[in-house]
């Protein structure tokens, strides 16, 4: 018996419809058949007549797949990353202005541009979820985290190394490996600074805001 869920004209589709709508194609993929339907089991959208068309809709966001090769803006990726000439400009600043032991200067430029891709990255995700987040405190969570005032991309990733520059030069044991200092939206430092600003927005609970906002990152991420 297929399973039916409540399309934007209000038509009932069965899910294999669903999947030729989300992927763009006539596969019909049992595997990512199985997927979808455990999505939309999860956010309720099956077993009847009745659906959420804003869910849906980011739903579809979140599990069209293109075949892309994975780039920087996985903030997994440590390849090398060729800076661009902002970055190297402020990396060239860091290098005059702070002392960087152990040899850990060699990578700030590298580091910087993937820092300013990521926190760009971050951005735009937030600007989709506040439109098209699942429920309304999520949508209210990421336009709270967009209008407050975080730097442009290049300024957070310069501030970032500084931090990293201040915690490294008062460590005497420190093993000089940088990638823990490696910009990511689910860095402890990040999360703990934007459950701050939730929690400077009058939210009584930042941490469970904000793990709702890394969720659907996370999601996004696995489906690029």
């Amino acid at each position: 018996m297929p399973v039916y869920y409540r399309s934007f004209a209000g038509s009932h589709l069965d899910v294999e419809v669903a999947q030729h709508r989300i992927d763009g194609s006539l596969n019909r993929s049992e595997d990512r058949v199985r997927t979808i339907i455990a999505k939309l089991r999860r956010l309720k959208l099956i077993g009847g007549p009745q659906g959420n068309s804003r869910k849906l809709l980011f739903l579809m966001t979140l599990t069209s797949k293109k075949k892309t090769k994975r780039s920087s803006s996985d903030s997994r990726n440590y390849s090398r990353t060729k800076p661009l000439k902002r970055a190297r400009a402020i990396a060239r600043r860091l290098k005059e202005t702070y002392h960087w032991p152990k040899g850990s200067s060699i990578n700030v430029a590298e580091m910087l541009q993937r820092a300013m891709d990521q926190f760009k990255w971050f951005y735009d995700q937030l600007g989709g979820i506040s439109k098209a987040g699942p429920t309304k405190k999520v949508r209210g969570t990421a336009k709270n985290l967009l209008e407050y005032s975080f730097l442009s991309h290049d300024e957070y990733a310069e501030r970032w190394f500084e931090n990293v520059n201040k915690t490294i030069a008062g460590w005497p044991e420190w093993s000089g490996n940088m990638k823990m200092f490696e910009f990511a939206y689910d860095h402890k430092k990040f999360v703990q600074e934007c459950e701050e600003k939730l929690r400077e927005c009058g939210h009584y609970d930042p941490q469970e805001r904000f793990q709702q906002i890394k969720e659907l990152m996370d999601e996004s991420r696995s489906q690029s």
